[in-house]
């Protein structure tokens, strides 16, 4: 049996009929959560089980130098199974390290959500808590590397990763 609930924002309240039988009051709406276009964080939350697969040559470690106000190192891996976190490390220059999700592809650019655990500004560190990281295989083997904060459409770094063995 399906429960029908009903948010009565008039009213601020919750009416909820174990079935059919039992109407809702007249004029109420059914509340509908909908995730904010744009904000991939929530969208990644929304809708997990429709993820196409990721490319066997994007799976792995990948590893490069990035520029901000200084000069840093990344490692990036890319679980296989698009369900599985992967994790991300930030060394000489910053000292950050977190996971990553893969959340969607698009034009063969794939998107991850990272969300760091060492380094964050929550745990008293320097680095944004949430970013979007967007890669594309190029045909030289390399992967072009963007990083976003988690609510804009514009790259804040960019870089060239290689594909290494492992992470540190």
């Amino acid at each position: 049996m399906k429960t029908r609930c009903t948010l009565l924002a008039s009213l601020a309240l919750s009416a909820c009929a174990g079935s059919a039988s039992q109407p809702a009051p007249a004029k109420a709406q059914p509340v509908v959560w909908v995730a904010p276009a744009g904000d991939a964080t929530l969208e990644a939350e929304a809708g997990r089980e429709a993820l196409p697969p990721l490319p066997a040559e994007l799976a792995g470690a990948w590893t490069g130098s990035l520029a901000e106000e200084t000069v840093y190192r990344i490692c990036m891996k890319v679980p296989v199974d698009p369900s599985e976190l992967g994790s991300v490390v930030y060394f000489d220059g910053i000292e950050c390290a977190g996971t990553i999700r893969y959340v969607g592809e698009r034009a063969r650019l794939y998107t991850f959500i990272e969300r760091l655990s060492v380094g964050s500004v929550a745990n008293g560190g320097d680095c944004l808590d949430t970013g979007r990281i967007e890669a594309k295989l190029n045909a030289e083997g390399s992967l072009l590397w963007s990083w976003f904060p988690i609510d804009s459409e514009t790259a804040q770094v960019m870089g060239r990763l290689e594909r290494v063995d492992s992470c540190p």
